[in-house]
């Protein structure tokens, strides 16, 4: 018994040490990435296919990968969300005009990170008023969570007098143009 228990000791510790039970270091593996032995990059993948989504109970449609789909959200928002591009996820909802904030009260909570950010990061990526009373704002600001950068979008799209706020916070550069751009194409159906 104790012959079992001294080999398997030896074999763990021969395995510990990097040898086989002869002894003998295993030849090193082949390298497959760049001869410093670096892993190469992966590639870029393909950027999904754009379609247009329909959100059935606003009346509105808008562009982004044909794979989204519109789910209720909180209250009478909708959430539009794609496998493809799980980092394009795309809050839309009719504004009250009561309760909406105004261009101004909105740019100041950006700032001031009251929309649930942590702080700004520089200054604004876009930062647009349009002559209909609607606007479009992008920033960069620091996760209150976990300390690393996200990347706002929030847009005010006015159709028919009727405004719609589309925005979303993404985790990457990426995520915030497929949002900025699913809600540059918010129209009616």
């Amino acid at each position: 018994m104790n012959k079992i228990r001294a080999t398997t000791l030896v074999t763990i510790l021969l395995a510990a040490c990097g040898k086989d039970k002869a002894g003998e270091a295993p030849a090193a593996p082949e390298s497959k990435g760049t001869p410093s032995g670096e892993a190469p990059a992966a590639a870029a993948a393909a950027p999904a296919k754009l379609g247009w989504v329909e959100l059935p109970s606003l009346g509105l449609t808008l562009e982004m990968p044909s794979d989204g789909k519109a789910e209720a959200g909180a209250g009478s928002s909708l959430m539009v969300m794609s496998d493809s591009a799980p980092d394009c996820v795309v809050m839309v909802a009719k504004e009250d005009p009561d309760l909406a904030d105004s261009y101004d009260k909105t740019v100041d909570n950006i700032k001031q990170a009251k929309m649930g950010n942590g702080p700004m990061k520089g200054d604004f990526a876009k930062n647009e008023k349009t002559p209909d009373g609607g606007f479009k704002l992008e920033w960069t600001h620091t996760s209150a969570i976990d300390q690393k950068d996200l990347y706002g979008v929030s847009y005010r799209v006015v159709i028919d007098k009727t405004n719609y706020s589309c925005s979303r916070n993404t985790n990457t550069a990426e995520g915030r143009e497929c949002v900025a751009h699913a809600c540059s194409t918010l129209k009616k159906k």
